[in-house]
């Protein structure tokens, strides 16, 4: 009794015109367009926050403070920030009153509720109560939120949902490359760190104390040496190695080298590979993405052939007859243009009988007739095929089975045999075929 009230309110949320206001993809295309704005208003407001810090520290090329730079910028940004808050409190409440119960099982929605929240705290509350600064810090980072938002709609993107997809796919791969990667690269570490620290200890001498220094910057503590190995690998190598090869000893040129080619390359091109590879599967394997595929695919060739029919209809009564049909067909363009889409054209005439139906050919029929006939038989039709061969063999056993009924008990062979006249069918050897009566010869 619970479970069918808890479907029929489900079914009246569904049915209220709130409910389809606020699940249409208009409506949330809307809110995805504002959050984009929205994001580039805090990115104005980092910048001007960055000036200035920039100019509270006295840096060498702030010397202005931010109001004097964008004047006007503070009233702006805090305007658009009301003007933004509301937006998302209103959509919110509007969301929550819509779908009711069903807002709060979906994930999503519980990162909208913390952003306004956030929201709320960080403007309105702030200036009512006294808030603990770190939680204001929280609230302020709880904004970014937003634009989590915009993850829902990259399913409306075929590309950038195969990304996530692949992403979400080969976490696994991921975690134990890097588990790889860092051992291999703290091992590498703990090595150099090693041989530094003896460098630093021997040389003593004032001569080399801006070396040391370097030395002890790249390579001083476990932590930086890891670092270091990174930047190596990643990037920046060359500085480091001209520091090993100079300062430590000559023949570290060859372990810079020797690491570059199989950690920096070697290594981190298996690991793309095998990324590649999981986006890849993860493309062939995703349902959305095969059933995106499949009607992509058939509605590119419902296009292609309603243009074929409409170039051949030159009557335009929406209707091919056989002349129409055998004239486009006869175009080399045409039978090319189908070849490249896997339909093989030898005999028009042949085609149009297994296309058409009742001697002309709509564009529906053209459509799926064609098809069903491109590329190699399938097993389905495979199938169809041997039905039908086996009702067209049962049909002639009891053609065969009345014929010998009528033969051999002396009637017409246009006579319908009693049920209990019918003989078993047999094999025919050719002895017997040689001593059947004149009347079956007449047949």
């Amino acid at each position: 009794m619970g479970s069918r009230s808890g479907s029929g309110n489900l079914r009246v949320v569904k049915e209220s015109r709130l409910y389809k206001f606020v699940t249409d993809p208009f409506f949330e295309s809307m809110i995805c367009a504002i959050i984009v704005v929205n994001t580039i208003i805090m990115s104005f407001e980092a910048q001007y926050a960055g000036l200035q810090l920039g100019y509270a520290l006295g840096m060498r090329t702030y010397t202005m403070p931010a109001d004097d730079v964008w004047p006007g910028a503070s009233t702006m940004l805090e305007g658009s920030e009301w003007v933004f808050g509301s937006i998302f409190l209103i959509e919110l409440i509007l969301r929550v009153a819509g779908m009711g119960y069903i807002f709060f099982c979906d994930l999503w929605n519980w990162f909208d509720s913390i952003t306004v929240l956030g929201w709320l705290v960080d403007t309105v509350i702030r200036g009512i109560l006294p808030i603990d600064p770190m939680l204001l810090r929280l609230a302020r980072l709880a904004r970014l939120l937003r634009l989590m938002r915009l993850v829902r709609k990259l399913k409306g993107f075929d590309a950038l949902y195969i990304l996530t997809t692949a992403l979400r796919g080969s976490v696994t791969v991921l975690l134990w490359s890097f588990l790889m990667l860092f051992l291999l690269q703290l091992i590498f570490a703990l090595f150099l760190q090693k041989v530094a620290q003896d460098t630093i200890v021997f040389q003593t001498d004032v001569s080399f104390k801006d070396a040391n220094e370097e030395l002890f910057l790249y390579f001083g503590t476990c932590s930086r040496a890891v670092l270091t190995m990174f930047e190596i690998t990643l990037g920046n190598w060359p500085p480091v190695a001209r520091l090993l090869q100079d300062h430590v000893h000559e023949a570290f040129c060859v372990f810079s080298i020797l690491h570059k080619i199989t950690v920096g390359y070697a290594l981190l091109a298996v690991i793309n590979g095998v990324f590649l590879k999981e986006t890849f599967s993860a493309a062939e394997n995703d349902d959305k993405i095969m059933m995106r595929n499949t009607e992509k695919k058939r509605n590119q060739h419902i296009k292609k052939m309603q243009s074929l029919f409409e170039a051949a209809d030159e009557t335009g009564d929406g209707l091919l007859d056989k002349e129409e049909f055998i004239q486009v067909m006869s175009d080399p363009e045409i039978v090319n243009w189908l070849a490249a889409m896997d339909l093989q054209i030898s005999d028009p005439n042949q085609l149009f009988e297994m296309v058409q139906h009742d001697g002309t050919i709509s564009a529906p029929q053209l459509v799926g007739g064609v098809s069903r006939l491109k590329g190699a038989a399938r097993s389905t039709d495979m199938h169809c095929v041997s039905a039908e061969v086996k009702q067209i063999h049962d049909d002639l056993k009891s053609v065969h089975a009345h014929l010998r009924a009528a033969l051999f008990n002396g009637a017409a062979p246009n006579a319908a045999p009693h049920q209990s006249d019918l003989l078993p069918v047999q094999p025919v050897t050719r002895k017997e075929s040689q001593r059947v009566p004149p009347l079956m010869t007449e047949i």
